[in-house]
């Protein structure tokens, strides 16, 4: 082999090594996990013991955000009784009705949760929506909801069905910089699986993160990821890698 051709070759090897791979592994099988729609919009209603309310049904029971004092708790109710309750944040922006509750069998168990988000905030610059995201288990109002922080609920972090997994994996993303080499720095959407082990989140340890970075296309999309995660999601992209943002 001339020693040009072999020069060549070698490098292209080593630049297949140093390049971050497509999201072509375990991330490709993944899909949506399928969900309810939203149940009503809460509405304003009067509460005994809240001094204001914003409340929607699940069926025969009622999830409300209420007020005493200072403070908001979302609560759980029943024949209108207080069956659960928990401290959260309302936003004076956002404000109490920004509230939204699905169903999906996150566990596995072939019983569907509860998905309550509270919408809680929004930067300014990109317009980054940060939620509280709470899983409770229709079926035991003793155990406590589980809940987190998350950054661009429905469209960068979403709940997954991984391959061979029974219930729905939580890919937990967020925006973080980065800096390629002949691209200069630049801003990335990095998600990393979570799943549900007991009582707790966990990172899921055999998954790598997967990141993609904000080009024209990715921003145009981003209002649409809603819904077009539900054909592909958001990292199964070509322009998605397997690995956090270079330069980081």
């Amino acid at each position: 082999m001339p020693a040009r051709l072999a020069a060549a070759v070698l490098a292209w090897a080593l630049a297949a090594l140093l390049t971050p791979a497509h999201a072509a592994g375990p991330e490709a099988a993944d899909r949506l996990c399928p969900q309810t729609a939203p149940a009503p919009a809460p509405l304003a209603k009067a509460v005994a013991g809240c001094a204001a309310a914003w409340c929607t049904a699940i069926g025969d029971e009622q999830v409300c955000n209420c007020q005493r004092g200072e403070r908001w708790f979302t609560q759980r109710r029943r024949g209108g009784q207080l069956v659960q309750q928990w401290s959260t944040e309302v936003s004076p922006m956002m404000g109490a009705q920004a509230l939204q509750v699905a169903q999906a069998d996150v566990d596995g168990d072939g019983k569907p949760e509860w998905l309550v988000s509270q919408f809680e905030s929004q930067s300014n610059g990109l317009g980054v929506t940060y939620h509280r995201l709470c899983v409770l288990w229709a079926d035991d109002s003793k155990r406590a909801p589980l809940c987190r922080e998350v950054s661009e609920w429905q469209q960068l972090t979403v709940l997954v069905r991984e391959e061979g997994q029974k219930g729905c994996s939580l890919m937990d993303s967020s925006w973080q910089g980065g800096s390629e080499k002949g691209r200069g720095s630049g801003t990335y959407a990095v998600g990393r699986v979570q799943r549900l082990e007991g009582r707790r989140w966990q990172p899921a340890k055999e998954r790598a993160a997967v990141s993609r970075r904000l080009l024209d296309d990715f921003m145009n999309e981003r209002e649409t990821l809603p819904q077009s995660n539900a054909q592909r999601l958001w990292y199964q992209h070509p322009g998605a890698r397997v690995g956090t943002p270079p330069g980081r």
